[in-house]
């Protein structure tokens, strides 16, 4: 998994600890995806958003498996480069995007 410390999403520590315990639960990927998105979608903004599907494809990219509604979004992160404007000079962001697209 590529370190993402370095973007600015408060988000960040809670969502890999639920994915954790989601998996420890016993959860498969398309459950803890929604779970995740349920809790935190629709109280983001843009930025945070779409901080939180590059997250989710970093995670689930470690379990050689994506969800399809993360491949779905990341692509057209990927496609519009609207993550390029909003997270500009990320590397790491750069890193799991260019990760993520050979999955999709």
């Amino acid at each position: 998994m590529i370190d993402l410390s370095s973007i600015e999403f408060d988000f960040l520590e809670y969502i890999q600890e639920e994915w954790d315990s989601y998996m420890e639960e016993g959860c498969d990927i398309e459950d803890a995806t929604s779970q995740i998105l349920m809790q935190y979608e629709d109280m983001l903004d843009e930025k945070e958003r779409i901080a939180l599907y590059i997250v989710l494809g970093n995670i689930q990219m470690d379990l050689a498996f994506i969800d399809q509604r993360v491949k779905a979004e990341i692509s057209e992160i990927i496609a519009s480069k609207i993550a390029d404007e909003m997270f500009e000079g990320n590397k790491q962001i750069k890193k799991v995007l260019s990760q993520v697209k050979k999955y999709l």
